[in-house]
């Protein structure tokens, strides 16, 4: 009946991106004490969302109980950014992002694609959506890290995504000869 939690993560600061945002932060199968007690360490995911512990039990006579409770991950200050999605080597790559924070104030973003060691910068108000254009890029797989921050808040996050040839996937490639 009883949860203890901790934060974990790596918080989003300048220095350290979000960047492990899996939807099940853990699971695992364990086995109580003599008195029916059991601890489980995790660490979660970097998402800012609700996520929902569920302990089911059975002891040896059959009894079978289950326990819920809602574990809130905040920031008061966090970024959000769709990845980039289907990006071909004809086409601009643009990455966005958007501050989110309760109170209304001018936001400094920075855009850095690792792989070119390319930076962009921009600003733009909190809950607006922040725009940078990095034209064309390469094919090949890339990492971007955004940051944001405004007086005493900063938060940063980092992705994957990939710029591809065409949009249509050959996923065998045979080969026939015709007489």
């Amino acid at each position: 009946d009883y949860f203890e939690g901790y934060a974990g993560g790596k918080g989003g600061g300048i220095g350290s991106p979000r960047g492990n945002f899996g939807d099940t932060a853990h699971f695992e199968t364990i086995e109580t004490d003599a008195n029916g007690i059991a601890t489980v360490s995790f660490t979660l995911p970097d998402n800012v969302t609700t996520y929902t512990v569920t302990a089911h039990s059975v002891n040896e006579d059959l009894y079978a109980g289950v326990n819920k409770i809602d574990i809130v991950s905040k920031l008061n200050f966090f970024i959000q950014s769709t990845e980039p999605r289907n990006v071909k080597v004809t086409d601009d790559l643009v990455l966005n992002a958007t501050a989110i924070a309760e109170e209304n104030y001018n936001v400094k973003y920075e855009f850095k694609i690792k792989e070119l060691d390319k930076v962009l910068t921009t600003e733009a108000n909190t809950n607006s959506i922040a725009t940078v254009n990095f034209g064309k890029i390469p094919f090949g797989t890339y990492h971007a890290i955004i940051k944001a921050q405004y007086g005493e808040y900063e938060d940063g996050i980092e992705y994957e995504f990939n710029i591809i040839e065409s949009a249509q996937e050959v996923k065998e490639k045979q080969t026939v000869k015709i007489q």
